[in-house]
C-alpha cells in the first residue's frame, strides 16, 4: 500500500509540475522561477531538520543547496537583464 501512495504522489507531484509550468507560461513568467521555487523546498526543508531534529547538513548536502541559490539569482539576474534589453530595444 505504501509504494502505492509513493507512486501516486510522484504522479501527481510531476502533473503538478507541468501544470505550473504551463500557467507560468500563460502569465508572462520565467518558469525557471517557479521551479527554482520548488527546488528551494530543499533548503527550507534542511533549515527546519536542523532546528527543529538536529539533524546536520553534510557537505555535499551543503553543495547542492548552493547550487540551487545560485541557479535561482542566475535566472532572476537574467531575467531582468533581458527585460532592460527589451525596454532599450523599443525606445
Amino acid at each position: 500500500m505504501h509504494q502505492v501512495a509513493r507512486t501516486a504522489n510522484f504522479f501527481l507531484y510531476i502533473w503538478l509540475t507541468i501544470k505550473v509550468g504551463e500557467y507560468a507560461l500563460v502569465a508572462g513568467i520565467n518558469p525557471g522561477i517557479i521551479f527554482g521555487c520548488f527546488s528551494s523546498a530543499i533548503i527550507f526543508n534542511s533549515i527546519f531538520a536542523y532546528f527543529l531534529y538536529g539533524e546536520k547538513a553534510t557537505v555535499k548536502q551543503c553543495l547542492g543547496m548552493a547550487i540551487v541559490i545560485g541557479g535561482m539569482l542566475w535566472i532572476s539576474i537574467a531575467k531582468n537583464h533581458t527585460v532592460e534589453i527589451e525596454d532599450k530595444l523599443t525606445q
